[in-house]
């Protein structure tokens, strides 16, 4: 991706270098120029929303069901003569024994989302020869560890308010506020502290 991103801004720079000369007042080539330098972030983001909008209903999917299952387990363990099981009452005559399933939380879903994407990552890193050269590096720096663990901190408790918005409200709202939040936190960073766009 670094290499396509490279391509393509000096291919920007060559073409503005060449119309430059040809007309200075054209804001087609400037708008068109400008589109091929934010081409890369662009389809990141469009990645990044095909990723929300494959795994979000996947995951409403999957509250959906086992809250019909819950729902179902409890309605059968409060039929006559039907005892939960760890509840047992001696006075009276226990035929069946059921299990009723716990429902999904926002911390299940959270835990099945970072458990793969860490062993991905983990894979990646060390097939990249990057994870070696981490672990090399937090030992000539030891003072990165607590901010590190501060980032990590920071980043589970932004996650538990995500994944508490995917169970309760459903993926719409979760892709929407996510997308909101980024553009907002671009904005922010533009205007308020005076960066630039590219």
């Amino acid at each position: 991706m670094v290499y396509i991103h490279t391509v393509l801004v000096a291919l920007s720079f060559a073409a503005a270098l060449l119309l430059d000369s040809a007309e200075r007042n054209d804001h087609l080539i400037s708008l068109l120029l400008l589109l091929l330098l934010l081409l890369p972030q662009m389809m990141m983001i469009a990645l990044a929303l095909v990723c929300d909008a494959i795994y979000g209903p996947y995951q409403s999917a999957i509250v959906g069901k086992r809250k019909k299952d819950v729902e179902e387990a409890q309605r059968i363990s409060n039929a006559p003569g039907v005892k939960r099981s760890k509840k047992l009452d001696k006075s009276i005559n226990v035929t069946t024994e059921i299990n009723v399933p716990v429902d999904i939380s926002c911390f299940h879903l959270m835990f099945n989302m970072n458990a793969w994407q860490g062993l991905f990552s983990l894979i990646i890193a060390y097939a990249h020869g990057d994870l070696p050269e981490f672990v090399a590096f937090v030992e000539r720096q030891p003072t990165v560890v607590p901010m590190i663990t501060m980032m990590c901190i920071t980043m589970a408790c932004g996650n538990i308010f995500i994944f508490a918005m995917q169970r309760y409200f459903g993926s719409l709202e979760v892709t929407i506020t996510t997308t909101v939040r980024k553009l907002v936190s671009v904005l922010l960073s533009v205007f308020g502290a005076h960066g630039a766009l590219c």
